[in-house]
């Protein structure tokens, strides 16, 4: 049996940059056809219809800074839970950290114009820009994008065709509505739910990162 070596190696390249990101939230964080959010008047256990989703993105979340743990699995790669915790200041940066049993395996730190990702599982990191993405023949993704899928909010039309974003089961925040629960679907086939406990707004968190001398560069 014959295998396409370069199929292979797009592959997985996708998987990389899906555990990258994925250990991420999110995400978390590459492609969406329809960012689904309900508007109803109790905002929980619901699903939005497109015009719906429009109309909630459109209020947008009036915050500077939020923060919330929670749980992720991602089928296809690690479909066990994974704790996450994530601190996001508005247009600025993003800290998340992911552990599983009380053991820190990843911690990653977003800027407008830097991305700094440490893996401690293999001792490595990466610090550079977002045109990794596109290195990899993916999506063109950026800090907004990024913000954007982890506090629910509009996506740019490009970004559409290549993710799915389903949240649902609301709850009122400082008088704000805000989702417990998201579903994400990455290249059509990895899916990764993140479900969501102890969130706050305006109160400030860590987002500070530092490299080991130790650690070595990832390799794509």
């Amino acid at each position: 049996m014959f295998v396409n070596a370069k199929r292979v190696s797009n592959m997985k390249n996708k998987v990389k940059l899906t555990v990258f990101l994925g250990v991420l939230i999110f995400l978390i964080a590459c492609k969406t056809r329809q960012n689904a959010v309900s508007e109803t008047v109790a905002y929980t256990e619901t699903v939005a219809t497109a015009a719906q989703t429009d109309s909630l993105a459109d209020k947008k979340l009036d915050y500077n800074w939020i923060s919330y743990r929670g749980t992720l699995s991602i089928s296809n790669v690690n479909p066990d839970n994974l704790n996450v915790f994530m601190v996001n200041r508005k247009d600025s940066i993003i800290y998340i950290t992911v552990s599983k049993m009380g053991i820190e395996g990843g911690r990653l730190v977003l800027t407008p114009d830097s991305v700094k990702f440490l893996n401690h599982l293999n001792s490595t990191y990466y610090a550079g820009g977002y045109s990794i993405a596109e290195q990899l023949n993916l999506m063109k993704i950026d800090f907004y994008i990024i913000q954007s899928l982890l506090i629910g909010g509009k996506l740019p039309e490009y970004a559409k065709p290549f993710i799915q974003a389903t949240y649902s089961n609301f709850t009122n925040i400082d008088s704000q509505v805000f989702f417990q629960q998201a579903d994400f679907i990455l290249n059509g086939d990895v899916r990764l739910n993140l479900n969501l406990k102890s969130i706050k707004l305006n109160e400030a968190g860590p987002t500070s990162i530092r490299i080991p001398d130790k650690y070595t560069p990832m390799k794509f």
